[in-house]
Order: structure tokens, then sequence, then C-alpha cells
């Protein structure tokens, strides 16, 4: 597996200055977790005891052989997005905090909040989405494995949670844009636009600065209102009494190690574990290998945590937060033989598992140069999360200059190849014997099926077919990669986010919010339905739970 923690991805620059309009490139995500070391991995115990090393506990530590004990009213074990919101909820419902994070900062990346309804978005004149349908669609898309309750509390309660996120941002500055990602596809609709939150007067060089300023803004009203972030500190182990949790016993930067009870509840928030070899080999349908860029640094410590106190692990394999670089909208796609291997009227989720099931995970997308025209025509039929421009604000019109930009990042990277001929183009892809006659042939069945408007081979709508004859030179080939953002499974909650035990029953005192958590997506990381709907779910989630625990 690739570390990704100092590349810059296509999707990455999309934010970047060289748009000029909206930001460049952050460095960090949606917790607090210590960042992945190249090259580096924990080898499984797998072939000696059957089960992989994380999966056994730590020897006990006694609260009272602690160098020091503390007492807090909700004790939040990871400082990220999804702590600092249920924090920021706690404080408002008259509840003291303690909030640790292992890391210096917490780490901050993304900057699409997704919710359904939310005042933003109907007020720019969007029509309302029916939550019911939403959940269904959802429901549907995550092959039934969702937990269908926690769904529709998000789809019902989100708009109402986005309101009063948006609130907030007005007193720290932040206010709310909408962003051009409903798309019009009906087989991968997307129901919602998403909303992000920049400065009034201005915007930033980075889109993700954003996040950080909304992370520090809590850290700040937090330590103003007598809670605590605790830094550099890490939670090692839950505590029990008979079957409740009442604590974590903790350690800090100098070594010394503190047990901190919390009353109300102890809620784990600490992201996902996509940059721990060994559980993404183990949890995943696929392995470190396949993957050619991992963003996450996440090493899954809540996830061991709630193992060890008895929680319910999400049933494998796991789903994935995956991307290709780049997008590739809805022209011809080819692997490595020059062979066409899917229907391209699709998500950029379902695009990137096709490439990972094509030999040697390769992918090549074939056009020609009227994709000045043929793009911007494409977007009616599809566009929003499948394929658009990722800066797009509702109502501004699709860019060429954008796009030029990208495919001139395209080209410096190498990814992007163009040539005169077909033949040539071929020989600048480096296929080798059969594969360069495919090619050839692959692209000739290809403009025969748009001249007759009908997909024989894959079922392409023939709007989108038409749109993507291989006819005006140069041709050009851009080769994806797979990315890899976060894990999206983990321990099963409920409604209320209790963690549950395997069968099925709340774990006294012990929450869990955001990526540790595994009840919202099933085979796949589901943001078709709801862009944005993982830094959404954070701020739905932890909203509501500080409301519950004051009435714990």
């Amino acid at each position: 597996m690739l570390a990704n923690n100092s590349k810059v991805t296509r999707r990455s620059f999309l934010k970047g200055t060289a748009l000029g309009a909206l930001g460049a490139v952050g460095a960090g995500a949606l917790s607090g977790c210590q960042p992945n070391q190249p090259g580096s991995s924990q080898v499984s115990d797998l072939a000696h005891t059957g089960e992989p090393s994380f999966m056994t506990p730590p020897e006990p530590i006694d609260p009272a052989d602690t160098d020091e004990q503390k007492t807090t009213d909700v004790l939040i074990i990871g400082g990220g997005i999804g702590g600092l919101i249920t924090a920021t909820s706690c404080l408002e419902n008259n509840l003291d905090v303690i909030v640790l994070e292992k890391n210096e900062e917490p780490r901050w990346i993304g900057c699409d909040f997704g919710f359904v309804n939310p005042s933003a978005v109907l007020e720019a004149g969007v029509e309302p989405v029916d939550p019911y349908l939403a959940t269904r669609d959802f429901v549907e898309k995550s092959g039934h494995r969702t937990c269908v309750d926690v769904a529709y509390r998000f789809m019902t309660r989100s708009g109402e949670a986005a309101d009063w996120f948006t609130d907030k941002c007005a007193s720290w500055g932040l206010y709310p844009i909408v962003m051009n990602y409903r798309g019009n596809c009906d087989f991968y609709r997307n129901y919602t636009h998403v909303v992000r939150y920049q400065p009034e007067e201005n915007t930033p060089e980075n889109v993700y600065e954003n996040l950080k300023h909304m992370l520090d803004s809590m850290i700040d009203e937090l330590e103003q209102a007598g809670g605590a972030y605790l830094r550099k500190t890490t939670a090692t182990q839950l505590v029990k009494d008979g079957d409740r949790i009442t604590g974590a016993i903790c350690e800090a930067s100098d070594g010394s190690t503190i047990y901190i009870e919390g009353k109300h509840g102890v809620v784990l928030a600490t992201g996902d574990y996509a940059g721990n070899e060994e559980m993404f080999n183990y949890y995943s349908e696929w392995t470190s290998d396949d993957i050619d860029w991992n963003e996450s640094t996440g090493l899954g410590e809540g996830h061991q945590l709630g193992l060890w106190a008895g929680a319910q692990m999400q049933s494998r394999p796991h789903p994935m937060m995956l991307f290709y670089e780049p997008h590739s909208y809805h022209f011809l796609r080819v692997n490595k033989h020059g062979k066409r291997y899917v229907n391209e009227d699709t998500g950029y989720l379902g695009g990137n598992v096709s490439i990972l099931r094509q030999p040697d995970h390769i992918s090549w997308v074939i056009f020609d140069d009227n994709w000045r025209e043929t793009i911007p025509q494409s977007i009616p039929y599809g566009g929003g999360m499948g394929w658009d421009q990722d800066m797009r604000t509702l109502g501004r019109e699709w860019s060429v200059e954008e796009e030029e930009a990208l495919l001139d990042y395209d080209r410096e990277e190498g990814y992007l190849v163009e040539a005169d001929t077909l033949e040539e183009l071929a020989d600048a892809m480096e296929l080798e014997g059969t594969a360069k006659q495919q090619l050839l042939d692959t692209v000739k069945r290809y403009n025969s099926l748009a001249d007759n408007g009908l997909d024989e081979d894959f079922g392409k709508r023939p709007e989108l077919l038409q749109l993507s004859r291989i006819v005006k030179p140069p041709f050009y080939a851009l080769k994806q990669l797979t990315d890899l953002g976060v894990s999206c499974g983990g321990l099963m909650t409920d409604v209320d986010s209790r963690i549950l035990d395997p069968d099925g029953l709340p774990i006294d005192n012990l929450y869990g919010i955001g990526l540790v958590t595994g009840s919202l997506f099933g085979v796949d990381y589901n943001e078709i339905t709801v862009p944005g709907i993982s830094l959404g779910r954070n701020i739905t989630f932890g909203w509501l739970l500080g409301k519950y625990l004051a009435q714990a």
C-alpha cells in the first residue's frame, strides 16, 4: 500500500489554487489518528493463533494504580470532527467534557457536508427531498446491509442538525455555499447537493482550512467552558465495572497514566483503521497491494478498544471510501489488454470497484478532442457525484478553463498521454502485442455502437454513447489510479449511537461516532444517495448524542 501523506492527488488538486476560485491541498482527515509510516505494517498472528494480533487485549490496569484520576460527565476519545461536534453538543446541554486527542493537533481534511433538506439548500431554491424515498434508495444501494433505522434517523434529522451547525459556523465566521453535486442519472441518483462553509468576505486558498478553523473554534469553546482538550493523550483500554464501561486508562505524552471516568458516557470518536495494514487486509475485500494511494492515517485504536470491551464488529467485508484518480466522465474505458470492460455510465465508486477487478488494476479513459463540447453536453444526463467539476457551485457553469488546468496536471504527472493517431496513442500507452490491436478494434466497435445509438455490449445510455465517439484527433488516454480515502466499517451502534454487543444489546455507557462505527454503510461507502454523508453524519449523530447524553 502506498501512503499518500505528502503526495498531491488529482482529487485534492481539484481543490487547489491552480483552479483559482476555491483553494488547495489539505493535509488532514476526519479524526485524531497517528500518521501511518510508509512501508510500516503489523505482522498478523492469523497463521499462529487463528486471529489477528489486534484482537488480543492488553493486560488490564487497575484505575487505582494510575498516576492520576479524573472524573467528568462525558469522556470523548478522539478529537476530530466527530468528537468535537459531540463535545460542543454536550456543552450546550450542560455536560462537562474531556476530549482526548492522541496528536498535537487533530487531522483535518474534507469540505463537503451532506445533509437532507438543510435550510441552506432549500433557500437556494432546491426542491426538498422525501426522506422515505432517500432511505429506501440508500438501503438498496447498501445491499440491504445498513441498519435501516440508523439510515432513516440520518435522513429525517440531518437537516435540523445542519441548521444547528450552520448557526455555529456563522459564529465562527463561516457561511454556507451550495455545491452542484446533485446528479441526474436514474440508477445512481444523487438526492442532495453538498454544503460547504467558507468566509463570507473571501475564499481561502485551501478549502480544507475551513474544517481546521471549525475544529480550532470548537476546541476554544470547549476550553473556555471549563472542559479539557488533552493533546498527545491516548486511551489504551476501557475500564468495566460489571457490564458498565466506566471510563478509560490513558497515557499522556510524558508516559504517565491517567484514569478518566465518564459518568454520563464514554464516546469513541477515533476515526478509521485503513492506515493499519493488518486491519485493512483482515476486514476489506481488497488487500493493501490493490490500492495505489492510501490517504488514511487511521490505525483503528477505537475499533480495538471496543472489541476488547466486547463490542460487535460489522460483518466482513467492510465498506471502503474508494475514489479513482482522475475522473473519467462518460468516456470509453479499457483495461491493460485494450478491452472495454464496463458501462461507463456510472459513479466514481462503481467505477473504482470495476478498476479493482481488472488485470493489474489498470484502466485507461479514451477520448478525443471534442471533449470541450461533449462533457458539458453530458452533464444533464449524469453529472453530480458521477462526473462533474468538483468545485462547481450551484448555478455556476461548467468551465473549460478549469478542465484544461486539470488535464495539464494529469499531463505533468504522467497520467495523460495523447497522439494524432490511435496507433500512436496505443504506443504512448505502452500497449504491447495483441493489446494494441485490441484497442484499435475496441474503438472501432465502440464508434459503431455509437453510430447505431445502441450499446449492445454493456447497455450504456444512447445519449452518452453518442457523446463519446472517438473521431477527432488528437486522441487522449488518461490512466486511472485507485485512491482509498478511509475505511467505513466499524463497531455496530443503534440509533442513539450506543455501541452494541454481539447479541445486539447496548453496552452500558459506551457510545460511538463517525468512522469508528459500522451501522450506516453496507457493502460500499454509499455517498451516491447523499454526497458528503461522511461529514454529514458526524454532525448529525454528534449533535443528537450530546442531547441524548444529557438525559442519560
